[in-house]
């Protein structure tokens, strides 16, 4: 049913975005509060006021292009997927960071950075012409174990599975028995604070597209998530490095530095922001470096945000000058 709205764009002297919405100010400096309404994918729907007064409705085609029935989308620019949609000179494309998109043909402008890695796609392709399903956060595709995890069995269970898999298997043949029994409750306090009723509902309607997934406020979720259990490993490896004796350390120290890069690898190989500027090519003398000193720094040996990659010659020169 449609609904009257209203709202005065030109009486607004700032605009002041913030998470869930924006704030305007009007005459006067007093402040005005709009709240988005985001349907699953991340779609902006409706626009409210504090008193829920109505001030704007989206409804979208697939690709994301605005249905007549919409109303006031003039009122602020975040559209579909909650991206910016630039109306200037009658442009009408998203701004998806990476690159722009046009909803009316259901492509982007420009080629997808990573569209080597995905041939059977074509590189201008949306969501791999699947955008009820998925979206593309910012016009690259990243990915990561943790993400595969929550995505195919649940929130919960998928970062328990992450944690067994990823973490527990490489520390607990280092670990005591109490020291292990331990690490799992402080896993489980991580995963005891987590609200897991949204991202299971996202989780049903968002299932996996190649290595396009979720919606970016999911994505967002993960990341902390991702954080949390990386300060946790980084914890319970300082404690193990602190536990050995000399012989049994150098060998832990090894074992976590490859640990580390193995995974920093594997992390670049698929889109992720990780390694520096110098792509990882097996067979081209290419090494990892860990941006932190270890012997100073133990608990970074495993962190894949730690390690640059660099020309071997180079990371020789690096360890010649600073004498580690």
């Amino acid at each position: 049913m449609a609904q009257n709205i209203s709202f005065n764009y030109h009486s607004v002297f700032l605009k002041m975005l913030v998470d869930g919405g924006y704030i305007t100010f009007g005459v006067g400096g007093i402040p005005k509060y709009h709240f988005y309404q985001n349907d699953h994918l991340g779609n902006v729907r409706v626009v409210s006021d504090a008193n829920g007064t109505v001030e704007e409705v989206n409804h979208y085609y697939p690709y994301g292009a605005l249905m007549g029935e919409s109303q006031n989308t003039t009122a602020q620019p975040y559209k579909y997927n909650g991206k910016e949609l630039d109306l200037m000179h009658g442009l009408n494309q998203y701004d998806y960071g990476a690159r722009l998109y046009d909803p009316l043909v259901g492509q982007f402008t420009s080629i997808d950075p990573l569209c080597e890695k995905y041939y059977s796609v074509s590189p201008y392709a949306y969501c791999a012409g699947n955008p009820i399903n998925a979206i593309d956060p910012d016009g690259e595709s990243p990915f990561s174990a943790l993400i595969k995890y929550t995505t195919k069995q649940g929130v919960k269970t998928g970062i328990k599975s992450f944690v067994k898999n990823n973490i527990e298997h490489r520390l607990k043949n280092y670990m005591s028995k109490d020291m292990l029994k331990q690490f799992t409750k402080d896993a489980d306090d991580i995963v005891s604070t987590l609200d897991n009723s949204w991202w299971e509902i996202a989780l049903e309607l968002v299932p996996v597209v190649g290595d396009i997934y979720g919606t970016s406020k999911f994505v967002k979720q993960v990341e902390k998530i991702y954080n949390k259990l990386q300060a946790l490993e980084n914890k319970y490896v300082r404690k193990i490095y602190n536990s050995l004796p000399d012989e049994p350390r150098k060998r832990f120290v090894r074992n976590m530095r490859s640990k580390g890069i193995a995974d920093a690898r594997k992390d670049q190989a698929k889109g992720l922001d990780m390694g520096g500027d110098v792509k990882y090519e097996k067979g081209k003398n290419i090494d990892g470096h860990h941006q932190k000193n270890v012997a100073q720094h133990p608990e970074k040996m495993t962190d894949p945000r730690t390690i640059e990659f660099m020309e071997q010659s180079n990371h020789i020169k690096y360890h010649q000058k600073y004498g580690y």
